[in-house]
């Protein structure tokens, strides 16, 4: 088997004891419930998407940041009976215009007499604690004149000096900012995924590798971008396509995917117009076609079937919803060799005819397109598709199948078994054993 261009390592987290998986063909997680599968392809996902999104990551940091400074300061403002409502309404929400708004009128309005504990307390331990916080998450490239871990130091300062200290902190944002985009600390990544996942992610056991060039290691301080993957996709429920409206809802959590596979499945600004004999295909299995269409009136999906019946594609079967997502990003031009699909468990609200179906879509996606598959299955016959059809294809030296078999009682190592699933077939043979087990017990 060649060597794989791109490859994913993990070790030592949650249940995944160790895993390298190749991300540039056809690569299929495999084992029991719990083995660690999905951790795998949301790690992977997620790794992925953050480091080619990581202005996004920086953004919303100093958002979040700059949004609890502006809290304290209206508090300040507020305490010593200064106005501003009026003309605050008309600033950016939380923005760096509205901290500077705010220290200008507290500097024009400065009387040291009026500061008591309470407003000294609001600036000392809210505000400068807040841009603590940025120095740290950013692994001090902010570079301030007065070291932000000394406190006592700062509050011997007198409030016209802390004053213009937070005005210098805002005029060097913007410079900042540029400054972290530039050496894109790897910290911040991992903030990021520790904040999705609500666990720590072990710095010094994730890697992407690409051309035998680590993009994310345990030794470099920084991240850098792929090159063959730029677009990636993670599918886990073909339920989310009901979850356009809750951004919120799900934003910072692990179904963050749910609301970023919607905006892409709603981009139509990349239709392709001319139809593959891949689009037929599905046309074929689906009796009819799937659209996106959105007017005033609010339409989405539709599934035009063919005997000319128009049907709201999030009323029809799940099954159906499956093909229709492949369909939607092949016709957006979504799906080409700098794709990483991830797909959990395609062959769930399948039925069996069109779980072989659904395997042949992903074997001539990538023989045709280039597109790279990381799929999660424990289903026989979507693993027997993938393997047989691939072979008749000519392409199963791009395939490769990973089974994960217990290191301890909770953990799993993933081994790479290549086009050799007689291996995972024996571990799927466990059912048949406790169907002959529960049968002799009734005997």
């Amino acid at each position: 088997m060649p060597e794989p261009k791109v490859k994913f390592i993990v070790n030592n987290f949650r249940a995944v004891a160790n895993a390298e998986i190749a991300l540039d063909g056809i690569s299929v997680l495999t084992g029991e419930n719990g083995c660690g599968k999905s951790s795998i392809s949301k790690l992977v996902y997620y790794g992925i998407l953050y480091s080619k999104n990581y202005e996004s990551i920086v953004n919303k940091i100093i958002d979040e940041l700059t949004k609890r400074v502006c809290f304290a300061l209206s508090d300040l403002c507020a305490e010593l009976d200064i106005q501003y409502v009026n003309e605050y309404a008309r600033l950016p929400v939380f923005g760096k215009a509205t901290v500077d708004y705010f220290l200008d009128k507290l500097n024009k309005n400065l009387n040291e007499t009026l500061y008591t504990e309470r407003t000294k307390g609001i600036l000392y331990e809210t505000i400068l604690n807040e841009i603590i916080k940025i120095e740290i998450y950013t692994q001090n490239v902010i570079n301030l004149k007065v070291k932000l871990y000394n406190l006592e130091e700062i509050k011997r300062k007198s409030i016209s000096d802390i004053l213009e200290f937070l005005k210098e902190i805002s005029n060097n944002i913007d410079f900042n900012i540029n400054k972290i985009l530039t050496t894109k600390p790897k910290s911040l990544l991992f903030l990021k995924l520790e904040s999705i996942f609500k666990t720590s992610v072990p710095t010094e056991n994730f890697e992407i590798i690409e051309f035998e060039g680590k993009l994310i290691n345990n030794v470099q301080n920084r991240i850098y971008s792929l090159n063959t993957i730029m677009k990636v996709s993670y599918i886990d429920t073909p339920m989310s396509l009901d979850k356009k409206g809750y951004k919120l809802l799900y934003e910072g959590t692990e179904n963050e995917h749910w609301w970023h596979l919607n905006d892409t499945l709603r981009n139509d600004s990349n239709n392709c117009l001319s139809i593959s004999n891949i689009d037929e295909n599905v046309e074929d299995i689906l009796n009819g076609n799937i659209t996106y269409e959105y007017d005033r009136k609010g339409n989405d999906f539709t599934y035009k079937r063919k005997d000319g019946k128009v049907i709201n594609l999030l009323n029809c079967a799940t099954g159906l919803k499956s093909f229709a997502m492949l369909q939607l990003l092949f016709q957006q031009n979504y799906l080409n060799n700098e794709t990483l699909l991830i797909i959990d468990e395609p062959e769930a609200h399948l039925h069996p005819q069109w779980i072989v179906e659904y395997a042949r879509l992903i074997v001539l996606l990538h023989k045709r397109f280039g597109v790279k598959f990381l799929i999660a299955s424990h289903h026989p016959q979507m693993i027997s598709s993938i393997k047989y059809i691939a072979e008749k294809e000519g392409i199963d030296e791009k395939v490769n199948f990973y089974l994960g078999q217990r290191a301890t009682e909770f953990t799993y190592n993933f081994k790479n078994y290549h086009t050799d699933i007689e291996p995972i077939f024996a571990s799927f043979n466990i059912a048949f054993d406790k169907i002959d087990q529960y049968a002799a017990a009734t005997e």
